[in-house]
């Protein structure tokens, strides 16, 4: 996985007696990875380029926990599939 931006812990005014961070956007992740096994307790989105939606919901139900997905498409025909 690459972070794309974000993902630093933020210190400054009201953040400084906290635990904050940025938050982050990974890219190049893969099914297989942690990132996308396992749930993550913060502002964190993973990216997985898939070419077609019978592999986008592969993944999607290929998951060791009911983790929450997201679908970004022009086509709102395949959208409404998707969430079926």
């Amino acid at each position: 996985a690459s972070l794309l931006i974000g993902g630093e812990k933020l210190e400054d005014g009201k953040y400084q007696n906290g635990y904050y961070v940025q938050p982050a956007i990974f890219d190049n992740v893969t099914s297989e990875m942690t990132i996308a096994q396992e749930e993550i307790f913060g502002p964190v989105i993973a990216l997985i380029k898939v070419d077609s939606m019978e592999e986008a919901l592969d993944i999607a139900n290929d998951v060791k926990f009911g983790l929450s997905a997201s679908i970004f498409t022009q086509n709102i025909g395949r959208m409404l599939s998707f969430v079926d």
